[in-house]
C-alpha cells in the first residue's frame, strides 16, 4: 500500500510536470550543489522592470519562493509570451544571496538552472537562456580580471605607481565590460535574453559623449513586443531628452524649492547674463563630495567673473541635504524636490549619474554637458580669461 502511494504520487508528479511545460506553461528545475544551502529559499522574480523600480523604490516587487529539498527546487508558472525572471538562491534578507541567476521563460519551456558548490550558476534549456548563458559566461570572465586588481588596491599595499596603473587596467576592463554588453544587447535586441541588461546599458549609454546616436543605434532593431517594454520606451523618452537639452538648445527650466522651503526657477538665474554651472548632486554620492572642492576653488576663481551655480540636489531627506551644503562649502543658490532620483532635474536633463553638470551660456544656451575635474575647470578658463 505504501509503495502504490508514492507511486501514484511520482505519476501525479510528472503528470503536473508535463503539464506546466504545455500550452503557456513552463518549468525551471533547479539544482544546487552546495549541501549548506539545504533547506535554505529560492526565489523567483519575474513580471519586473528595473525601470520601474528605479522611478519608485518603495514598490514591492512580485516575488515567488519555494525551499530546497535534497538539492533541487522547482518553479512552474505560465506566460502568454517570452519573458525573462530572476532566480535568488539563498537568503534575501541582507540583500546579498549565495548565487543569483537570469532565466528566459516561454510557453512549454523547460529550463534547468544549476548552481554548483562554489556559487556559480549555469542556465540551459532553451536557445534563448544558452545565448544568456554565453553573455554571462564573457561576464564572469571579464570579472575574474578585475577582481583581483580591486582586491590589490583594496588591500592597500600597493603603491601610489602601481594603485595608479591597477587603475587604468581596471578602467579598461570596466571598458570591454560595457563593450560586450552594449554589443550583447543591440544583437539581440528583441530576444528576452538581452532585455534584462536593457536598462542598465541604456544608462551607460547615455552617459557617452554621442549618447543620442548610441542609444538609437543600440534600439535601431526593435520591434514587436520589444517595444511595449517600459526599459524600452525609457530609452527612446531618454533620445527626446538629451536631443531637447543638447549642446546649443536653450536650458529648459526647473521649479523645486530652496533651502529655505521657497519656490525658485532656474531661470531666475539662467539666460541673466552670467554663465551658469547646473550641478546635479546629493549628499549621499561619495563622487559629488570628492568633486565638490574642485567645484568650490572654480566658483571662488569666477564668481566675480560672471560666473555662478545653481546646484540640484536628488536627495529625499531635507536635513541631509540642508546639512551637506555647508558641510560641503557650498554657497551658492541651491533647490531640491526632495524626489530622489525621481527628480524633476532627473527627467528633464535624463541624468542617470552623478555628479552631472550642465554649463549655460549667458543667454541660457547649453554650451556643455557632463563636465567635470580639468575638463570644467579648462572650459570656464576658455570663457572666463
Amino acid at each position: 500500500m505504501k509503495k502504490s502511494f508514492f507511486t501514484a504520487a511520482a505519476a501525479l508528479a510528472a503528470a503536473l510536470l508535463v503539464s506546466a511545460c504545455g500550452g503557456n506553461g513552463y518549468t525551471i528545475e533547479g539544482v544546487v550543489e552546495d549541501s549548506a544551502l539545504e533547506g535554505s529559499k529560492v526565489y523567483k522574480m519575474d513580471g519586473f522592470n528595473i525601470a520601474d523600480f528605479v522611478a519608485d523604490p518603495t514598490q514591492s516587487m512580485p516575488m515567488d519562493s519555494t525551499i530546497i529539498q535534497n538539492g533541487k527546487y522547482v518553479f512552474t508558472g505560465k506566460v502568454s509570451e517570452p519573458d525573462y525572471c530572476m532566480i535568488y538562491v539563498g537568503d534575501m534578507s541582507a540583500g546579498n544571496p549565495a548565487a543569483h541567476a537570469i532565466a528566459v521563460i516561454e510557453p512549454g519551456a523547460r529550463v534547468s538552472v544549476v548552481t554548483d558548490a562554489g556559487h556559480k550558476t549555469r542556465v540551459s534549456g532553451t536557445p534563448s537562456n544558452d545565448l544568456a548563458q554565453r553573455n554571462a559566461d564573457e561576464y564572469d570572465r571579464l570579472t575574474d580580471q578585475f577582481m583581483p586588481l580591486y582586491e590589490r588596491i583594496g588591500s592597500g599595499e600597493a603603491d601610489a605607481e602601481e594603485s595608479a596603473r591597477l587603475e587604468k587596467q581596471m578602467d579598461e576592463i570596466r571598458a570591454q565590460m560595457q563593450e560586450a554588453d552594449y554589443r550583447f544587447v543591440k544583437e539581440n535586441i528583441n530576444n528576452p535574453a538581452a532585455w534584462y541588461k536593457l536598462y542598465n546599458v541604456g544608462v551607460t549609454a547615455a552617459m557617452e559623449d554621442d549618447a543620442v546616436a548610441k542609444l538609437k543605434d543600440l534600439i535601431a532593431g526593435a520591434e514587436g513586443s520589444t517595444k511595449e517594454r517600459v526599459d524600452y520606451k525609457g530609452i527612446v523618452d531618454r533620445i527626446a531628452v538629451l536631443e531637447r537639452t543638447a549642446v546649443g538648445q536653450p536650458f529648459t527650466d526647473l521649479a523645486m524649492e530652496d533651502p529655505d522651503g521657497n519656490m525658485m526657477h532656474l531661470s531666475d538665474y539662467a539666460g541673466k547674463g552670467k554663465y551658469i554651472l547646473v550641478d546635479f548632486w546629493a549628499s549621499w554620492c561619495g563622487p559629488c563630495k570628492a568633486e565638490m572642492p574642485h567645484v568650490v576653488e572654480l566658483y571662488n576663481k569666477y564668481r566675480d567673473k560672471g560666473f555662478d551655480i545653481v546646484s540640484v540636489s536628488f536627495d529625499s531627506k531635507k536635513e541631509n541635504w540642508l546639512k551637506a551644503i555647508p558641510e560641503w562649502g557650498m554657497t551658492w543658490h541651491h533647490m531640491s524636490d526632495l524626489k530622489g532620483w525621481g527628480s524633476e532635474g532627473s527627467s528633464a536633463y535624463a541624468v542617470n549619474a552623478i555628479p552631472h553638470t550642465v554649463l549655460l551660456g549667458p543667454d541660457g544656451t547649453i554650451l556643455a554637458r557632463n563636465l567635470t575635474g580639468d575638463a570644467l575647470a579648462a572650459k570656464l578658463a576658455e570663457l572666463l580669461k
